[in-house]
């Protein structure tokens, strides 16, 4: 079978083309942009043609699509005039993980990709075969592990365009819900129902206990946290350089240490919750620790992209309030303030929508908001970057990229610290190499 991919370079749109690759599919892409996910597929073997000129649509046999694929895009209307047969990413990936025995989804509105990872690294020291699909760049896995004939099947699972209805797992983890992506969800409450039915048809319920929406589930769950009681409870946790430690406690009794190898509070959490999931799959201790530790990070998380002149350049993914304030709560404990934050927002809805919480976090810090990633959207002035800026403490609004890369030669920080899930980090990871 001849499958084609519409955004085909997209982070989840490549995995599931690498799987197929693997199963012996004839597998074909269209893409707006020759990235490096791109050329990997390139390598694989797999057929590339540009969006506006996107021929290979007419021989395939069916037609994938990603959400962030508009209804305008000329691959999606030759597509549908040719009457092929087209499916949603999310509803390609429920056919594979039906084909698993046992199936592992990682939802929530924070720490997805990372724990996805953390957990591929896991479960790989403890020797199990295993396929995973992760929504980011592991330093060790990519965004895609494969082994033949395995019966475990890990996935990342995204509630945007409300694509966790598609996913069914045998063991669900909710690491936390918080107001983003109300454009598709409309409030808190459509949300909070999406990921409790999610953890419904699970068999296998692993949501944190920290977690004030998460608290109010009354399925059977298994619990974890470090604030409040929890079945798995990281207790004595001590911070050194950015990383942490801390003591695992079940149910009162302490299993053993934890030493991680990647910056941040939050991932304490993250790392307890692959831990259960780890426990559920009898994984022995000694592989638990040895995953957790070797566990270097997800491309664009905390991700160290290099130096212009004596000035060090540092990326990560954070585009919500939530997120931004834990990084910026360890970039404090790291660089004592020594740092330029310069943020993209992503979309004019989340911006206007989450605007007094985007106002807070960054009050009083050294921002620079560079222009709006649109992604889908349409402009907005109200969710715009220029606005926001114009109600920031402080804040600089930058629009152009030459003015952009000049100002942070010119800046006294030692550290420039690249904010949002758009395309800055390219053009920096760019600027970096040509320099």
């Amino acid at each position: 079978m001849h499958v084609h991919f519409i955004g085909v370079g997209g982070i989840g749109n490549s995995s599931l083309a690498k799987y197929l690759i693997s199963k012996g599919f004839c597998v074909s892409g269209s893409d707006s942009t020759y990235s490096l996910l791109v050329k990997e597929l390139e390598r694989l073997g797999v057929k590339i043609a540009k969006d506006d000129e996107d021929k290979l649509v007419e021989n395939c046999d069916v037609v994938v699509i990603s959400s962030a694929i508009k209804e305008e895009n000329k691959s999606l209307i030759l597509a549908k005039k040719l009457k092929k047969p087209i499916y949603k990413r999310s509803q390609l990936l429920k056919i594979i993980t039906a084909c698993f025995d046992l199936s592992i989804g990682i939802a929530g509105s924070h720490g997805k990709t990372t724990t996805t990872a953390m957990l591929a690294n896991v479960l790989h020291c403890g020797g199990l075969d295993f396929t995973a699909f992760i929504g980011g760049m592991d330093s060790a896995f990519g965004n895609f592990y494969y082994k033949p004939n395995s019966k475990i099947v890990l996935s990342e699972v995204c509630e945007y365009d409300k694509n966790i209805y598609d996913f069914n797992a045998s063991i669900a983890v909710v690491l936390n819900v918080d107001n983003d992506h109300l454009d598709t969800y409309k409030n808190i409450e459509n949300l909070c129902t999406a990921f409790y039915d999610y953890l419904d048809r699970a068999s296998v319920k692993i949501v944190c206990a920290d977690d004030k929406i998460l608290d109010n589930y009354n399925g059977k769950k298994i619990t974890y946290g470090i604030e409040n009681d929890a079945d798995f409870k990281a207790v004595n946790l001590h911070e050194k350089s950015g990383r942490y430690s801390f003591d695992l406690m079940l149910k009162g009794k302490k299993l053993f240490k934890v030493n991680l190898s990647v910056f941040g509070k939050h991932n304490v959490l993250n790392a307890l919750s692959a831990i259960v999931v780890a426990k559920q799959l009898n994984v022995q201790n000694k592989h638990i620790l040895e995953g957790l530790k070797s566990f270097k990070g997800v491309g664009r998380r905390f991700e160290t992209l290099g130096k212009i002149g004596e000035t060090k350049f540092i990326a990560d993914y954070s585009h919500h309030p939530t997120e931004i304030k834990c990084t910026i709560e360890t970039l404090k404990q790291l660089y004592k303030g020594d740092y330029l934050l310069i943020f993209e927002p992503h979309t004019y809805s989340r911006t206007k929508l989450l605007f007094k919480d985007f106002i807070n976090v960054f009050n009083n810090e050294n921002v620079i908001i560079y222009k709006t990633f649109s992604a889908r959207e349409k402009y907005d002035y109200y969710g715009s970057a220029c606005y926001l800026a114009k109600n920031i403490k402080g804040a600089t609004y930058v629009k152009n990229f030459k003015n952009l890369l000049e100002i942070t030669k010119k800046t006294n920080a030692s550290n420039v610290v690249i904010l949002g899930a758009g395309n800055l980090y390219w053009k920096i990871k760019n600027a970096i190499k040509m320099k």
